[in-house]
């Protein structure tokens, strides 16, 4: 299922590899392994989503497979958040994105949630840094993310963490468990560390 944004609110781009645009960067690191060139002005206009780029337009509109929408739900996500939820475990979202970064996003992401029934009790915007974030907030038990770095910076500081596989991370050794699906192999995970992190902080 997949959320459509009017053409001045583009939040992700994504090819058929599900390859996420999140910054310039990223943007030229794509061009580049397809051999394509981009002027540094379209590459800016599709990092701050504005439509006012004919390049950039022409770019989105021949080479990325689906514009204007939200990546697809992960199978088993909201199943697994909804079985923590249930069992007593607080769920929250942290993100680096924030109306700094992407026009709207708060809003958007916020309608997103509420529209697809994800149960977040909280959710925190523009966290330029998950570890020190979850250092500083010692309530956190758990973080999931795709980051390697992450999720390894978190653990060190003091937090569990768990990576989520993707095609980008899946190479990079770690000494992070990782999952490869929500349901059932990461609620089972989720559920047994955020226990284990119970009968620790209790002990």
């Amino acid at each position: 299922m997949t959320l459509e944004i009017p053409k001045s609110k583009i939040i992700f781009a994504f090819d058929g590899d599900n390859t996420c645009f999140q910054s310039e960067k990223a943007i030229s690191s794509y061009c580049r392994g397809k051999g394509i060139v981009l002027s540094p002005e379209a590459e800016q206009a599709i990092a701050i989503g504005t439509r006012d780029n004919q390049e950039a337009n022409d770019f989105l509109d021949n080479h990325i497979g689906k514009v204007n929408s939200w990546l697809p739900e992960m199978p088993g996500c909201k199943k697994t958040l909804h079985f923590l939820r249930d069992h007593g475990i607080i769920t929250a979202l942290l993100t680096r994105r924030g109306s700094d970064i992407y026009p709207d996003a708060e809003e958007l992401t916020l309608k997103y949630i509420k529209d697809h029934e994800y149960p977040f009790d909280f959710a925190w915007f523009g966290i330029k840094d998950k570890a020190e974030f979850c250092r500083e907030n010692p309530n956190i038990m758990l973080l999931v993310d795709d980051s390697i770095a992450t999720c390894e910076n978190t653990q060190a500081a003091g937090t569990s963490a768990i990576v989520f596989n993707s095609r980008l991370n899946r190479d990079i050794p770690t000494s992070c468990p990782r999952i490869e699906t929500w349901w059932p192999q990461g609620r089972t995970m989720l559920a047994t560390i955020a226990l284990q992190e119970v009968f620790k902080r209790a002990a």
